[in-house]
């Protein structure tokens, strides 16, 4: 008999507003990612520069320190969302075989049909398709 892998996610995935919570973390991962690839670019302009030497210095710290700052902070995004990356991942992995999702209370079975970036396709036995968001699953079996 084969061994059934329960897979779930961190309680904060369960809260009421996990939605909005989400979508705002992703924003913020998208926003902090763009301030990243900003602060390298300017720092390869001042890398550029023939200003005064201590000048440039004072202004590459400057740059340097925002961005170890901003690292820090996908760091703590990224303590939220590993685990809808992790579950996305082994979901990924599990395409064309029989699962069972659990989503608010609800088990929903079927074959597993496609793992897209923020949700799952599931075809149940009837042949229905369910379209189930990532971020509302539970745990799957």
């Amino acid at each position: 008999m084969e061994t059934q892998k329960e897979l779930s996610i961190s309680s904060f995935c369960r809260r009421p507003k996990k939605r909005f919570v989400l979508k705002k973390i992703f924003w913020w991962l998208h926003f902090l990612t763009d301030r990243v690839e900003q602060l390298f670019v300017l720092v390869r302009q001042l890398q550029g520069q023939t200003n005064t030497i201590p000048q440039l210095q004072g202004q590459l710290n400057t740059a340097l320190g925002a961005i170890q700052q901003l690292q820090a902070q996908m760091a703590d995004v990224l303590v939220f969302i590993g685990p809808l990356i992790a579950l996305r991942n082994e979901l990924a992995g599990r395409v064309g075989q029989t699962v069972t999702v659990q989503v608010g209370g609800t088990a929903i079975t079927g074959v597993l049909e496609l793992v897209g970036t923020d949700f799952v396709q599931v075809q149940e036995a009837t042949g229905n398709l369910v379209f189930i968001p990532i971020r509302n699953i539970e745990g799957v079996a």
